[in-house]
Order: C-alpha cells, then sequence, then structure tokens
C-alpha cells in the first residue's frame, strides 16, 4: 500500500507543467507565497496580460505546496485530454481565498473589468467553463461536478429590436458558501445563491435566488425552487478518498475538518 502510494505521488509530481507554474507562482504572488509553490498547473495554457493578476488571500504562514491544483485528472467522467486554460486579460483578475482543486478539461477567462473569487476547500470535477466580464463571487466549500459553466456576460452587445434600447451586456453572479453544482448546469449573468444551495443537473440559472432558505434545490431551464430540500453530507468523505499525498499540501482537498466540511 505505501509502494502504490508512493507511485502515485511521483506520478503527480512528474505530470505537473513545471514552466506554466514557475511562471504563475514566482512572478505573479508575492515572493513569500510562491516560493512554496502553492498553485500546482496540470497540461496548462497560461496568459496574465499586463494588468490582470493572480492573487492568493491566505498568510503565507498558511500556505502549502499544492495547496491548488488546477488541470489535474481528477474524475473518470471526464475525458478531455487538455488540463486547464487560464486566459486574464482584464483589469482584473483570479482570487483564491484556501486551498481547493479544478480538474482538467477546464477554462477561466476574464476579459474587461472581470474578476473572479473562489473561497477555500473548492472541489471542481473538470469539463468546467468559467468567463467574467464583471465580477464573479464564489464562495466557500463549493462542491462542482463536471461540465458546469458559470458566466456573468452575454459576450456580445444586444439591444431591444423595438426600442433600440440597449440591453445590459454584464451583471454579477454570486454563489453562496457550501452549494453543490451538479453536472452540466449553468449559471448566466445576474444569478445569485444562497448558502448550501444544490443546482440540479442540466438547470439554467439566471436570475437571483439570494433569499432561499438553507438546503434549498433549483432545477429546470430556467431554473426554479422545488419543494424538497436536500443536504450534502458526503463532503467530508469525498475529501478523505483523494489522498495523493506528497507533501500534506498535495492531497487533492487540504480539508476543513469534518464539522465544517460536511
Amino acid at each position: 500500500m505505501k509502494i502504490k502510494h508512493l507511485l502515485k505521488a511521483i506520478l503527480v509530481f512528474l505530470s505537473i507543467d513545471w514552466i506554466d507554474t514557475i511562471r504563475l507562482n514566482i512572478f505573479n504572488l508575492p515572493f513569500k507565497q510562491g516560493r512554496k509553490f502553492p498553485i500546482l498547473l496540470f497540461k496548462a495554457k497560461l496568459r496574465i496580460a499586463h494588468g490582470s493578476f493572480v492573487r492568493l488571500d491566505v498568510a503565507p504562514s498558511q500556505c502549502s505546496f499544492g495547496m491548488i491544483k488546477l488541470g489535474c485528472r481528477y474524475s473518470r467522467n471526464v475525458i478531455a485530454s487538455q488540463g486547464i486554460q487560464i486566459d486574464l486579460a482584464s483589469t482584473g483578475g483570479l482570487i483564491f481565498r484556501g486551498s481547493g482543486i479544478i480538474g482538467h478539461g477546464s477554462n477561466i477567462v476574464c476579459r474587461k473589468n472581470g474578476t473572479v473569487s473562489i473561497g477555500k476547500n473548492f472541489g471542481i470535477s473538470g469539463n468546467f467553463s468559467l468567463c467574467s466580464h464583471t465580477s464573479i463571487c464564489i464562495g466557500d466549500n463549493l462542491s462542482c461536478s463536471w461540465g458546469v459553466s458559470i458566466y456573468d456576460t452575454d459576450f456580445h452587445e444586444t439591444e431591444d429590436a423595438a426600442t433600440g434600447i440597449p440591453t445590459e451586456m454584464t451583471r454579477q453572479v454570486y454563489i453562496g458558501n457550501n452549494c453543490w453544482l451538479c453536472q452540466q448546469c449553468t449559471l448566466l449573468k445576474g444569478s445569485s445563491i444562497s448558502d448550501w444551495t444544490t443546482v440540479g443537473a442540466l438547470a439554467l440559472v439566471n436570475r437571483s435566488f439570494s433569499d432561499l432558505p438553507s438546503y434549498s434545490v433549483l432545477a429546470g431551464i430556467p431554473a426554479k425552487p422545488v419543494l424538497k430540500k436536500i443536504r450534502r453530507t458526503d463532503l467530508a468523505v469525498i475529501a478523505n478518498l483523494h489522498d495523493w499525498n506528497l507533501t500534506s499540501g498535495l492531497s487533492l482537498l487540504n480539508p476543513l475538518p469534518a464539522v465544517e466540511a460536511s
């Protein structure tokens, strides 16, 4: 068992995209953070334009090697061959507030004033697509299945054909703490979901649901609240099953204590 564990750790270590990992950590994070290489990239396509930023909002003492893994093979339900594209060409950028993982086949793009903020202990299976032109704010303990899309923009300028009044092209997206986004759901501009909300598979969220009670479920196209409420109880178990330790930071999710993660 120890040999199998060691071989897994070695394979993970060798699959890191070291060139882009060095670029991101050394040239975009403060040296006290970056020298620990807290962010690891796998099969990456990285572009951070002048004026954009990547920020890790934790104290240097809380940084550990590989506490954030972007683009690694995480779920067997995702068969994409690529790792992750991070393309930041905005006056904003990408903010992480703690550890987590985004699986392979994923894409994060920021344009115009776009800023993306992701809370601690996030787990995103893969084939994930996110684009921000204004602001996407994601809370702590996000559980996100494969094929999920989040956009705060329509991408194209439009107007009402009858009146000629321009349509608002961008609006902030907000996702509360402890939310669960199921496979292939989509959140569009102006979407807002409160803490402990579950978004069902294939659902399309296109407006604010910020006043829903805990454990609410959104389903359908467009999404609407359903009567049934559910609570995710296996998050701590899932975190403990994924054990790619090379250092304490290289476990897939640096889990919170079970009382917080469950």
